[in-house]
């Protein structure tokens, strides 16, 4: 995190914003990995769903 926060269109220091605080910096990465998981686990679901449109013959003609 920047020491810099914009903050009511104007860019305000705010001392010890998650680097003092451990307990905020732990909750906010937790909020964050859950987030991203559920993104990738969404991505996983798509890309399996093309996967299984694909015909194995038109993936030899493509190769060729």
């Amino acid at each position: 995190m920047n020491e810099c926060h914009f903050l009511n269109f104007s860019e305000q220091k705010i001392p010890g914003i998650l680097s003092v605080n451990l307990q905020a910096t732990h909750l906010f990465q937790k909020r964050i990995n859950e987030d991203i998981e559920g993104m990738i686990d969404n991505l996983v679901g798509i890309q399996n769903h093309f996967i299984n449109l694909i015909v194995w013959k038109e993936l030899s003609d493509f190769a060729i």
